[in-house]
């Protein structure tokens, strides 16, 4: 007897669907950032959000696995109740909608590997991951400072005393940390917009070289 899958956390689980075949289930990820990337690549493509923890969502949900090639699942919203049932044999038995399935998902495991390797480039930079898990306190605080006045203010003062320096340098390392995290962030994400549209518009055999290309600026050619 099947059961119902355990979530350790509150997470969601996004299904890819395709609306033109009556909302077939193509892939489901814990990914919003992949999931999102990938619907961008047809209009045929739409994703929905599941709360997995939620005791009231259709525990099939839970139960199917929607990247099992061998069967196709199809998303349904009828009365604003939300279930998935299995497809009957028309859908599996769709070559065209077979073939659109393996293309997307290829192109859904390429952008996978971008963006978890954007985010594992992120891991080494900073001094530590308190600088970023703090960045919108500090910077906070730093835009109420007034250096050229000498005014810092409580929490830069409560900083510097607790590191042995003056509230200036407190001020000015801090402001590098900032400054060393913005640029580190928007460089990624501009290499990752550039090559996540590119993975959408390219054919399927050029999907491994596009990744490549970005592997390469984001390591290889890396400024920071």
């Amino acid at each position: 007897m099947t059961t119902r899958k355990k979530f350790t956390k509150p997470e969601f689980m996004y299904i890819v669907c395709d609306w033109s075949k009556q909302n077939a289930i193509l892939l489901s990820t814990s990914s919003e950032i992949s999931a999102k990337a990938i619907e961008q690549s047809n209009r045929r493509l739409k994703i929905v959000p599941i709360e997995t923890w939620a005791n009231w969502v259709d525990e099939n949900f839970s139960i199917f696995d929607f990247n099992d090639t061998s069967k196709i699942y199809q998303y349904d919203q009828t009365h604003g109740k939300r279930s998935v049932v299995e497809a009957d044999i028309t859908l599996l038995s769709d070559k065209n909608l077979s073939e659109f399935r393996k293309e997307i998902k290829e192109r859904f495991g390429w952008h996978d590997a971008l963006s978890t390797l954007c985010s594992l480039l992120m891991l080494n930079s900073t001094e530590t991951p308190l600088h970023a898990e703090y960045a919108n306190s500090i910077i906070s605080q730093l835009q109420q400072c007034d250096p050229t006045n000498n005014y810092f203010t409580d929490a830069i003062i409560g900083y510097a005393n607790a590191t042995e320096c003056s509230p200036a340098t407190a001020y000015k390392e801090l402001t590098l940390h900032m400054e060393n995290i913005a640029h580190i962030r928007l460089r990624n994400l501009g290499i990752y917009i550039k090559y996540r549209n590119l993975l959408n518009s390219v054919e399927p055999a050029r999907l491994r070289e596009v990744y490549n290309l970005a592997k390469d600026e984001l390591v290889n050619n890396s400024l920071v």
